[in-house]
């Protein structure tokens, strides 16, 4: 009897187990700011280990800093920007997770990076459902490879792309579909509109790096447009 009871309580050990595991698995919306986070505090990390900041990594050691000031020395400031960039680059790597939405079999991904130039970035991605493996992070090489062609590792299909300026209008940028239409949202306005019953990019904001003024000026209407045919 003993026994048996030992073998009860470890089988519902087991169950719990991977009841938490499948739970912890379950990827919920993060914000930019998670990430930024993140990416400070992976790089105070790296100047507190390059001896740039002291070891509550609030203050610039002494032998760095500018006698009198909280200011780096010139040279200390060229190697804190090299750590920093380092840091950066090698974190941003990836497109990582913000927001899913489950639309008629289909997950519709909406992943977050940084370039080199420190400007934002996401890729709306759309996979069969069941392909789905709720993957945090996508390596932007492989992205980019399956933009031109096609492998067994290329089980998902970019659809949409949005870009901002630098690390400005990045607050509650989220998806929603209304209408059988996929909205991109962000800062409260709308930046890209895909069309879910045929499949197609109706709209989208134009890359700020890549615009003139005038059609800067265009884009300024694009909440209007999305908002009228959501609407109609």
């Amino acid at each position: 009897m003993k026994n048996f009871t030992i073998k009860i309580f470890l089988f519902t050990l087991l169950l719990h187990s991977i009841s938490f595991n499948n739970y912890a698995q379950q990827l919920e919306y993060r914000g930019v700011d998670y990430y930024l986070d993140t990416l400070l505090h992976l790089e105070t990390e790296a100047l507190k280990k390059e001896g740039l900041l002291d070891s509550s990594g609030l203050r610039i050691a002494k032998q760095y800093r500018v006698p009198g000031k909280e200011f780096f020395t010139p040279e200390a400031y060229l190697k804190y920007e090299a750590i920093r960039t380092e840091v950066r680059l090698s974190f941003f790597k990836d497109f990582m997770y913000q927001q899913h939405i489950i639309y008629d079999n289909e997950a519709y991904v909406l992943y977050f990076s940084m370039d080199e130039n420190e400007e934002a970035e996401w890729q709306i991605i759309k996979f069969d459902a069941n392909a789905w493996k709720q993957q945090e992070k996508i390596d932007k090489r492989l992205l980019a490879y399956c933009n031109i062609a096609a492998n067994k590792e290329c089980n998902f299909q970019p659809i949409a792309s949005n870009y901002g300026s630098g690390t400005r209008n990045v607050e509650n940028v989220k998806m929603f579909v209304k209408n059988d239409f996929l909205v991109l949202e962000r800062d409260g306005l709308y930046q890209s509109l895909f069309d879910l019953r045929h499949q197609k990019l109706m709209f989208r904001a134009e890359n700020p790096g890549y615009t003139s003024n005038e059609e800067s000026g265009n884009n300024e209407h694009l909440h209007q447009k999305i908002d009228k045919f959501i609407n109609k």
